[in-house]
């Protein structure tokens, strides 16, 4: 199973399916309809008619939080290319011709609960999952594409920079100085 709504698990069906041999795999999206664009970001932040007018509105915005709050509009939700779902769409065809392979995508369906039942002896075991509109599935492994959210004070590599050499953080972030220094020895 895959969980997920963005190009990640779009890429991970395919390739369970055409480089791994998966037969049975399932992804599931919490959201109705995927959100199908070209780019991450809305595209008047790459725009050369529109960009200087955007970038002026960040860095008069001064506060760490409105600059942040201005990035996560600007990005928004998880996003997959018309490309990449036109390509998931295509494997998902391929697989419905071929008789006792069940891959599918599930739109609009939330995990409600998992429990890992293990194997005789201990061995392999599998995964139970019950979905919110009433289903169930039996997985041997569940690959996550859910996002993360970075904060730099958990980081393994810059938490000690953070311990060593505080520094502001908002959002998971370091709020670094103009010239992007993270003060003013370094």
């Amino acid at each position: 199973m895959i969980v997920g709504g963005g190009l990640t698990a779009l890429h991970l069906l395919r390739c369970a399916v055409k480089h791994h041999g998966a037969r049975r795999v399932r992804l599931v999206a919490r959201e109705h309809a995927f959100n199908v664009k070209q780019f991450d970001i809305d595209l008047p932040w790459v725009g050369w008619s529109t960009r200087p007018k955007l970038i002026n509105k960040f860095l008069r915005a001064g506060a760490f939080e409105d600059r942040l709050a201005m990035l996560r509009a600007a990005r928004g939700r998880g996003s997959v290319t018309p490309e990449a779902l036109a390509g998931a769409r295509a494997t998902l065809d391929e697989c419905a011709c071929k008789e006792g392979w069940d891959v599918r995508l599930d739109e609009g369906l939330n995990v409600e609960s998992l429990t890992w039942q293990a194997g005789d002896g201990g061995e392999k075991g599998e995964w139970a999952v019950d979905f919110d509109d009433g289903s169930a599935g039996r997985f041997d492994r569940i690959w996550l594409c859910t996002g993360s959210e970075l904060d730099v004070r958990r980081d393994p590599l810059l938490g000690p920079l953070v311990a060593r050499r505080p520094i502001g953080v908002v959002g998971g972030l370091p709020a670094l100085a103009p010239s992007l220094r993270w003060d003013k020895h370094t």
